[in-house]
C-alpha cells in the first residue's frame, strides 16, 4: 500500500468508487491493481488508520480496492495472519525440540548397545584364546601319549602278556569284598552319601556294582552304612580309604545319571555348621555384588569368572 503522491499518480487514474480522477486528494493505492482510491470514498479507512498506513514503510500492510477484493473491508486481517504465523512457528519449534529429544535418546541407546557389543566382543576374544590354549594343550598331550606308546610298545621277540595283566587287574577290581560293611569308624571327610537306592536292594551289592561300573577297586571302600532304616530309599553312607577315592566315587555316581540316584559329600555336625556358614557367605556376596556368580566348591567359596573358579 502506498499513500498518494503527485509524482506517482497519472492523469488517467480514476477512483474505482466514484469514477473520478485522483489528483491531490488523500488516496490509497491498491496493492493488486495499482489504482488509487479517494480516502473520502472508502469509509472503512479512518484518518488514524490512513496515517498508520502512510507511515508503514516495510509493506507489512496491504490495501485492496473494492474492485480487487470486494469481500474485504479495506485493510484488515494482517494481525490475524501474523498470529497464525506465530502459532505455526511455535508449533514448529516444539516439534523440532521433540524430534531433537528423540534423536538424542536414540543416540544414547546406540552408544549403550555399542558399549555392550564391545564388552561381548572382548569376552568372546578371551574365550577364544582360552579355547585355543586348551586345544594346544590337548594336541601336546596327544603327541606325548603317542611318543609314550611308541617307547613302551612291546617287541615281537619279547612279547609282554598285556592281556593277562589286564585280566588279573580286572579280576582284582571286581573281586567281592566281604568286609565292605562293618563298624562306622571312617573319617567323615572320606565319606559320601548316596540317595535314591531302593530299600529292596542290598546296599553292599549296589556299591560293588557302582565300583565295577566306575572301575574303582572295591577294597578302597571301607564301609557301607544305611543312615536310617525307614523309608522306601534310605540314604547310604559310603566310607572310602581317602578323600580322592571319595570325590571320584561321588563324581562317578552322579555321572551315571540314574533316575532318582545321586551322591553328596557326607557332612558331620561341625561340617554341616560350616556348610551353612558358607551358604550364608555366598548369599551375602550375591547381594553385595549383584550380577556376579559365587558358589561353594569343595568346602570353599569361589567366584565363577568365564568358567574359571577364583577363591574369594
Amino acid at each position: 500500500m502506498r499513500a498518494n503522491s503527485t509524482s506517482t499518480i497519472s492523469d488517467d487514474n480514476k477512483c474505482p468508487n466514484c469514477d473520478k480522477s485522483v489528483l491531490d486528494e488523500k488516496s490509497l493505492q491498491c496493492d493488486s491493481c495499482g489504482q488509487f482510491t479517494h480516502l473520502t470514498c472508502d469509509k472503512s479507512i479512518t484518518n488514524k488508520l490512513y496515517d498508520a498506513l502512510s507511515e508503514s514503510a516495510d509493506n507489512s500492510l496491504i490495501y485492496l480496492c473494492v474492485l480487487c477484493k470486494p469481500s474485504l473491508d479495506g485493510c484488515k486481517g494482517v494481525d490475524a495472519a501474523n498470529k497464525k504465523l506465530d502459532a505455526l512457528s511455535l508449533a514448529m519449534v516444539n516439534q523440532s525440540a521433540k524430534l531433537e529429544s528423540i534423536v538424542n535418546a536414540q543416540n544414547v541407546k546406540i552408544a549403550e548397545m555399542s558399549a555392550s557389543f564391545s564388552d561381548q566382543n572382548e569376552r568372546f576374544q578371551r574365550l577364544s584364546q582360552h579355547i585355543t590354549g586348551i586345544e594346544s594343550t590337548l594336541e601336546s598331550n596327544k603327541n606325548s601319549l603317542a611318543e609314550l606308546n611308541m617307547k613302551h610298545q612291546p617287541s615281537s621277540s619279547h612279547p609282554r602278556p598285556w592281556n593277562d595283566v589286564a585280566s588279573r587287574l580286572q579280576d582284582q577290581i571286581l573281586q567281592p569284598n566281604e568286609n565292605v560293611s562293618g563298624p562306622d569308624s571312617a573319617d567323615p571327610k572320606q565319606c559320601l552319601v548316596i540317595y535314591g537306592i531302593p530299600r529292596a536292594y542290598d546296599p553292599s551289592a549296589v556299591i560293588k556294582q557302582f565300583c565295577g561300573d566306575l572301575c574303582i577297586n572295591k577294597r578302597w571302600i571301607t564301609n557301607v552304612v544305611p543312615l536310617r532304616q525307614s523309608g522306601p530309599s534310605p540314604p547310604i553312607k559310603v566310607c572310602c580309604v581317602n578323600s580322592e577315592v571319595k570325590w571320584n566315587m561321588l563324581k562317578g555316581v552322579n555321572s551315571l545319571k540314574m533316575r532318582g540316584t545321586y551322591a553328596k559329600p557326607y557332612l558331620s555336625k561341625e561340617e554341616l555348621q560350616q556348610d551353612r556358614a558358607l551358604a550364608k557367605k555366598v548369599s551375602d556376596l550375591r547381594k553385595d555384588h549383584n550380577g556376579r556368580e559365587f558358589k561353594i566348591h569343595r568346602g570353599r567359596v569361589v567366584e565363577v569368572i568365564d568358567d574359571f573358579l577364583v577363591d574369594v
